[in-house]
């Protein structure tokens, strides 16, 4: 699929995604929940099982909610592996593999991850939890970027290379379960979509065309594929399983069709951040004028002591 028909598509999703808000409440905060969110992630490929080819991450970062709509920012601090070493010459599966996965990267706050989306492009009072199965209320969608950064290595040809992630994807709610007890939820996601990786950093360098064929057999840098999955989300827990086809490119690990399962544990701080930007100026006057209270307070024992 060429960058036009991709740029296209994410234009139609823009528009559905701008549909799905409000437009007299689309700016108002009273609504909104933020949370500090802490993320541990394992990945791999069933096509390639050694444990340097598996991600497996610790990510911290800031999550919205506010309604249907969602966005979170992650950086990864911690990952398993620093580094992709091929164990032989002829070895170059495991950086298809590392292009595949690219959160199987280094322990690096220049790691991140950045995701928008939102459950329905219905407005939420309209969407009930028994919604018809070929109904529109049942389709959502989201963006995820995510930049990476590692270094391959091979006998003695070493580069460090960023691998920048796009994905486009529309999402199905298939289930929606209260867990009996008042034990949370249990929701059940079909995703399709676009996804594309594009290799950067010094490997992307033009006097690197060589060395590139080196590692993945190819000096091409920008890939688009398709992806079908299903993910289920028990509470903090998730597991997730995606189909990817990037093509006919005969990179071993990554090209044609790959499989790809995951799973994961979230934890959410809620930081309140419910209140108007009226009232959270009101607090954060009175903060400081407590502040300013204490400091003269202070001056004047210092004065008495003298």
């Amino acid at each position: 699929m060429s960058k036009r028909h991709f740029f296209i598509l994410l234009l139609v999703f823009t528009s559905l995604f701008s549909f799905s808000q409000d437009a007299e409440t689309a700016f108002e905060d009273t609504k909104t929940k933020l949370y500090l969110e802490t993320n541990i992630d394992f990945a791999s490929s069933t096509e390639d099982s050694r444990p340097d080819a598996q991600a497996g991450t610790g990510t911290l970062g800031i999550k919205f909610l506010r309604k249907f709509v969602y966005g979170k920012i992650r950086f990864t601090v911690f990952s398993k592996n620093d580094n992709i070493n091929s164990e032989n010459a002829d070895d170059s599966k495991i950086f298809g593999s590392n292009l595949l996965i690219p959160s199987n990267s280094s322990s690096n706050i220049s790691n991140f991850n950045f995701m928008l989306g939102t459950k329905s492009f219905a407005k939420p009072d309209d969407v009930e939890v028994n919604e018809d199965l070929l109904s529109f209320k049942r389709f959502g969608g989201y963006i995820n970027f995510s930049v990476h950064n590692t270094e391959w290595k091979k006998e003695d040809l070493m580069t460090p290379v960023t691998t920048k992630s796009l994905d486009l994807h529309l999402t199905y709610r298939l289930l929606s379960l209260d867990i009996e007890g008042d034990n949370g939820r249990a929701d059940l996601y079909l995703i399709a979509g676009l996804s594309s990786r594009k290799l950067a950093g010094d490997y992307g360098l033009s006097e690197n065309e060589e060395i590139r064929k080196e590692f993945i057999g190819t000096d091409k840098l920008g890939f688009t594929g398709s992806n079908f999955g299903a993910r289920l989300e028990l509470n903090n827990f998730f597991g997730q399983i995606n189909m990817t086809n990037f093509g006919k490119d005969n990179i071993a690990g990554f090209s044609g069709n790959q499989t790809v399962i995951s799973v994961g544990f979230n934890a959410g701080l809620n930081l309140s951040a419910k209140e108007s930007s009226n009232d959270v100026m009101i607090k954060a006057q009175q903060l400081l004028d407590e502040f300013t209270l204490q400091q003269k307070r202070q001056e004047a024992l210092e004065k008495e002591k003298k």
